[in-house]
């Protein structure tokens, strides 16, 4: 699924978008249902964007926009729940792009739902 179909599934569902804003704030309050729907939705997108982040380093072209993907997951991952998410993903992930996600999480100042709340 590329990122653009991940977006709008979260705008046409709003019990998912729901997930979304509460995971990002407090994980922990989710049901156990919520964790698995929150996760997956979260892993996908991290893996939509590791598959261009590859696909870039590999020299393919028409990959110049990863670099907004890697932004916005790393103002994902600078939530409490994307961190939740990411820890528990981040060893099944290309070590260069998890290194990379890691140094940009680093350089964000806000966190995703920040980005969008104001």
């Amino acid at each position: 699924m590329h990122n653009s179909e991940t977006f709008q599934l979260l705008v046409a569902d709003a019990e998912l978008a729901n997930i979304h804003i509460r995971g990002q704030r407090d994980y922990h309050d989710l049901s156990e249902e919520e964790k698995v729907r929150w996760g997956l939705w979260v892993y996908t997108w991290i893996q939509e964007t590791e598959i261009a982040f590859i696909a870039a380093r590999d020299g393919i072209p028409g990959t110049d926009w990863i670099e907004n993907y890697m932004s916005g997951v790393a103002s994902l991952v600078k939530s409490k729940g994307g961190n939740e998410v990411w820890e528990r993903g981040r060893s099944a992930l290309d070590p260069e792009f998890a290194n990379a996600i890691d140094e940009r999480v680093k350089n964000t100042e806000r966190d995703w739902l920040s980005n969008f709340i104001l």
